[in-house]
């Protein structure tokens, strides 16, 4: 997937998410996309 397609979808994604849900997404994405390459965008 592109990161800019995931950066459109997030904003979008988060909104509908609990806290929890939204912290295993991010722990996903940490698995997926180095924690460097997060902080940056």
């Amino acid at each position: 997937i592109p990161v800019s397609m995931m950066a459109e979808f997030l904003p979008w994604i988060s909104s509908s998410l609990s806290a929890d849900e939204k912290h295993d997404m991010r722990r996903c994405l940490s698995k997926i996309v180095p924690e460097e390459k997060l902080l940056q965008q």
